[in-house]
């Protein structure tokens, strides 16, 4: 109940609170049937608020176990959907307890239920996409395991691009990309487990890389803003790209990253 309000109350702020905020792959959502939905973390709060509002289905939200320290925390953030992590680096006496938390994901996938996790494990304001944990993998494959690899889990790959994730007033365009079957490593897990987590764990950073501005260095990162800065207008009036549709600014942005990027190899290599 609790929930279904502040979903409700955040849809109608976020028209306020963003100057522009466009969503390209809305169509990609299943209407039905298990989900776990997977993010990168650049705005730290702002994130699973965001998605929460976008997506139309009630989402539960993986979260790190050292929020769930107090009472009052154990009593309050259960009621927004929140579920405990626990990360070994993060809170090593607690670890052990993640057996009953992948139990717990396991039976809400089981009831056509939908998840959402940040498996960078940690919200970053800089352009790039941080270690990929295996968590999210690790549940899905341990989900289909537990029911014959019948329950037809998807994971979808949500993209959040932030024109700057300091400010108020900024523009979001999100990309949503299409399922990803976990079923389709059912061969794989049959033979090996651990492998089978980690070629799920790399599919979804590569779908997590190819749909936002991931730069490598902070080098590389000043680069591509000097270039934005001085360039990136007139490249869209000479591309014939509308400034107001945010996939062309988000594509505009992708090729000058990866442009630097080449560049910076090629110099490299020659060095």
């Amino acid at each position: 109940m609790l929930y279904t309000i502040v979903r409700s109350l955040f849809r109608i702020t976020s028209r306020f609170y963003f100057r522009s905020l466009q969503v390209n792959g809305i169509e990609n959502i299943p209407e039905e049937g298990p989900v776990f939905f997977v993010a990168n973390h650049p705005g730290v709060f702002l994130d699973p608020i965001v998605i929460g509002t976008v997506v139309k289905r009630p989402l539960f939200f993986l979260a790190k176990g050292i929020l769930f320290r107090s009472k009052f925390s154990r009593w309050l953030l259960p009621k927004f959907h929140i579920i405990p992590i626990y990360r070994s680096y993060e809170t090593p006496d607690q670890a052990g307890k993640n057996k009953e938390i992948f139990a717990l994901c396991h039976r809400h996938l089981e009831k056509n239920g939908c998840i959402l996790a940040f498996p960078e494990g940690i919200s970053l304001t800089e352009r790039r996409i941080k270690k990929i944990q295996t968590e999210t993998s690790r549940i899905c494959l341990g989900a289909e395991a537990e029911n014959d690899f019948k329950l037809n889990v998807k994971i979808v790959v949500i993209c959040l691009n932030f024109s700057d994730p300091h400010s108020f007033q900024r523009d979001l365009f999100i990309k949503i990309d299409k399922p990803v079957h976990v079923c389709d490593y059912k061969d794989e897990y049959n033979q090996d487990a651990f492998r089978a987590a980690h070629a799920l764990t790399d599919e979804i950073r590569r779908r997590l890389e190819s749909q936002v501005v991931a730069i490598k260095d902070a080098a590389s990162d000043e680069v591509v803003t000097q270039i934005e800065l001085i360039y990136k207008s007139q490249l869209l009036e000479d591309l014939g790209h509308s400034p107001k549709k945010m996939q062309n600014d988000f594509k505009t942005t992708k090729a000058i990253s990866e442009s630097v990027h080449y560049f910076f190899g090629k110099r490299s290599s020659a060095c």
